[in-house]
């Protein structure tokens, strides 16, 4: 262990649509990782919950409740970092509101203070499969240059919220997966007409790359 410098980051990694649970608590809006059958991995998704449908994230590991002791069990395994994300529709439940859901705010201030109670660093990514089912719905997910402002609001809420708490921060997990599992990393419903998929998929990283480049300004801007 002597190799490893004493500032050196050991720690572990979830998203939120992953651990938190609670899927409908404190005001939380449906994200597409809620309609999910078989997890956001998978691109097959029901237009909305279905009754007897099993979905993997609506419960989870509950971290949304259990979050201080599983913290406290990585703490003494000496993890000195964790990474979560910060679950979009849990404070704008479809994205488009004016101000963002204080229950939801208020759950990550706990969580982060915990975090620093037991000497772990937050490191956060922004957007990890959680787009607001509802942007999906109305807007065709990240094929809409409309949600670039959504997400940039986003941003503003939580950089100024949590600035002064969170030193590390990644826009988006896994942008290249746009072609892959395009559902969870952009949500998109990808059409049936070839040349219209390539479309699709390509505009859809393109709003998200000016989104990006959005995001780290205002975060140069707010937390320089």
């Amino acid at each position: 262990m002597t190799v490893f410098p004493t500032d050196f980051l050991w720690g572990g990694a979830i998203a939120a649509n992953q651990a938190e649970g609670a899927w409908q608590t404190d005001g939380k809006g449906p994200s597409i990782a809620d309609v999910t059958t078989h997890g956001i991995g998978k691109s097959e998704h029901d237009k909305a919950v279905v009754p007897g449908h099993y979905y993997p994230n609506h419960e989870a590991i509950d971290f949304y409740h259990r979050y201080a002791t599983d913290l406290t069990l990585m703490a003494g395994m000496g993890f000195n970092c964790f990474r979560t994300s910060i679950a979009w529709s849990r404070l704008y439940p479809t994205g488009e509101e004016d101000t963002p859901n204080e229950a939801g705010l208020a759950y990550y201030d706990r969580l982060f203070a915990k975090m620093h109670e037991l000497g772990m660093t937050p490191i956060v990514t922004i957007s990890h499969y959680e787009t607001p089912l509802a942007l999906h719905d109305k807007y065709g997910g990240w094929t809409s240059k409309k949600l670039i402002p959504l997400y940039e609001k986003f941003c503003r809420t939580i950089f100024t919220r949590y600035g002064h708490v969170v030193p590390y921060w990644m826009t988006f997990n896994e942008m290249n997966n746009t072609h892959t599992i395009w559902y969870a990393a952009a949500a998109i419903d990808l059409a049936d007409d070839p040349d219209e998929r390539v479309r699709q998929t390509f505009q859809a990283e393109h709003n998200m790359y000016v989104a990006n480049a959005k995001a780290v300004q205002l975060a140069k801007q707010l937390m320089p």
